[in-house]
């Protein structure tokens, strides 16, 4: 099997307060880079969300971080913003992480998502049952980044 590549999908509209936080918190994960893809999707924000995205992911390619693709969700659903990330998938992703604009994760979200994964896969044993996801419980923190 091929070695993990995830691809975290951010599905945005209007979230100028919130994507920098959001992105850097992505950025800076311990899962490495180079398996590693951040698709935001921006249902069109008339803010600064797109600038703040185009601005990070021109730092992040230039300290050697994840790869960040701005992409169009001309439908402004959640549902359409998925299928657009879908359809520009790079043949190498094997995971699909799905993040909204206004939180961020610890630095080690997606190395323990994979670890959860990986626990359950082999829970299953030769059941013949397949896992289809990971959820994790989002909750409202202040401490910082």
């Amino acid at each position: 099997m091929a070695e993990p590549f995830v691809v975290t999908v951010v599905p945005t509209f209007q979230e100028e307060d919130h994507i920098e936080r959001c992105i850097r918190s992505l950025m800076s994960q311990t899962w490495p880079a180079e398996r590693h893809l951040i698709h935001i999707v921006d249902g069109g924000s008339t803010d600064a969300t797109r600038t703040i995205v185009e601005n990070l992911a021109a730092e992040s390619e230039t300290q050697g971080g994840p790869s960040i693709v701005l992409l169009e969700n001309r439908e402004r659903f959640v549902a359409q913003a998925r299928n657009t990330s879908l359809a520009a998938m790079p043949d190498e992703a094997t995971h699909i992480l799905e993040m909204i604009g206004h939180v961020w994760v610890p630095d080690d979200h997606i190395e323990h998502r994979m670890s959860d994964l990986a626990e359950l896969q082999s829970s299953l044993g030769d059941s013949g049952d397949k896992l289809g996801g990971v959820g994790t419980l989002v909750k409202e923190s202040d401490l910082s980044l």
